[in-house]
């Protein structure tokens, strides 16, 4: 087991609705940091559309879960930790496009190195990832906390399959 193992936290979470589902088939979506309750409104991490314009860039196809408007409330985290929105990544994308996930997680890795540049050599990061199984209609929850350079290890985590619960 790796350093980037150990901060990486997995659970089982209720199943994502069929119209989500269906907007992820083909594409990452940035879930609100509230997700799923979303009350008293969506919350999106301050980073969300910055992360969405350099994933569009590369080609990946992302959006949000609801549209991020001037009024939207976005989190501003203060610390040395860097915290990505939570993606939401569907067993189909997986399936069918497998290296879209694999090129997210390339982005945000040279995203964070490059903003906090000068300011720490492997910076920590925070990642939420809900991983979708459509045939079986389940869902986990997927939680990194450690340093950008342990990115790489939650493809492996994404690609295996997860247990029958």
């Amino acid at each position: 087991m790796s350093a980037a193992d150990e901060g990486i936290q997995m659970r089982s979470v209720e199943p994502i609705d069929g119209e989500t589902l269906q907007r992820a088939s083909d594409k990452l979506l940035l879930l609100p940091n509230n997700w799923p309750t979303l009350k008293p409104e969506p919350v999106y991490a301050e980073s969300t559309e910055s992360l969405r314009k350099l994933l569009v860039k590369k080609g990946i196809g992302v959006e949000t879960l609801t549209p991020v408007t001037p009024h939207t409330h976005l989190r501003q985290e203060r610390a040395l930790d860097w915290v990505s929105p939570t993606l939401l990544v569907s067993s189909l994308l997986m399936t069918q496009n497998p290296a879209a996930v694999t090129i997210a997680l390339n982005v945000i890795s040279d995203y964070v190195t490059e903003i906090l540049r000068g300011v720490k050599s492997d910076p920590r990061v925070r990642l939420t990832i809900v991983r979708s199984e459509t045939t079986r209609r389940t869902a986990q929850k997927i939680s990194y906390e450690g340093p950008v350079s342990g990115l790489h290890e939650l493809v492996k985590v994404l690609i295996r399959r997860p247990p029958e619960d």
